[in-house]
């Protein structure tokens, strides 16, 4: 299964269409209520997920790392240089708790800036 693919599968309240992530033109972006929840990128070196979600709540993406081998965390995304290197029971773990979490302060919140 595909990253986009289950993404789209456990987080029905997204909708996905391709647009710009940071420097990367054409990316994966998933919005909730028309705000900006995950991407997916590739750029030359490597894959890119972006996730407002894992920014907002670090716990969640504390969570994630303790199983993530090779995968390099920022604050609000991660890189991997191969599908292979996410361990794909954890991704689903990670993105069902990504799913529940509460994204209605975040949507509020940018909202609200418009």
């Amino acid at each position: 299964m595909t990253l986009d693919l289950q993404i789209r599968q456990i987080d029905k309240t997204v909708t996905v269409e391709i647009g710009s992530i940071m420097n990367v033109k054409q990316a994966l972006v998933y919005r909730q209520d028309n705000i900006f929840k995950y991407g997916l990128a590739a750029t030359k070196n490597h894959f890119s997920y972006h996730s407002m979600v894992m920014y907002a709540y670090p716990k969640i993406l504390d969570d994630f790392k303790k199983n993530a081998g090779s995968i390099k965390f920022q604050k609000g995304c991660f890189n991997f240089k191969t599908f292979s290197d996410i361990n794909t029971p954890d991704f689903e773990e990670f993105l069902k708790t990504s799913a529940k979490q509460d994204f209605t302060p975040v949507i509020n919140h940018y909202k609200n800036k418009k």
